[in-house]
């Protein structure tokens, strides 16, 4: 699914493991201007298909994005960050996304 600008979107991550115990789940950003940082997530307590892939409750993360936070179209580049009660902590792979322009009506 194409995301614009502006959008209101949940953000996703699919960790395929169960983090149920994480003490820390953020997802980590990089906007298009080379901008960094780092939202809060929250471990998706549920089954859900993304574009296909099950995401199974407990083995994913997630952030909803407001209405201000995709503010530059291009490429945004998106990584997890996950602190385990077993004293692990581990950064997952990068996933970059475009996000494009909306049409402006004057």
């Amino acid at each position: 699914m194409a995301v614009h600008k502006t959008d209101t979107v949940r953000i996703g991550i699919n960790i395929g493991s169960d983090i149920s115990g994480a003490s820390v789940t953020q997802i980590k950003y990089k906007t298009p201007a080379g901008d960094t940082g780092v939202w809060t997530a929250t471990i998706g307590s549920t089954d859900t298909t993304v574009d296909g892939v099950v995401y199974v409750a407990n083995q994913w993360i997630y952030y909803d994005a407001v209405t201000a936070t995709f503010d530059e179209t291009g490429y945004w580049t998106f990584q997890s960050y996950l602190e385990l009660p077993t004293d692990r902590a581990f950064h997952g792979d990068k996933v970059t996304k475009f996000i494009n322009p909306y049409i402006v009506v004057v």
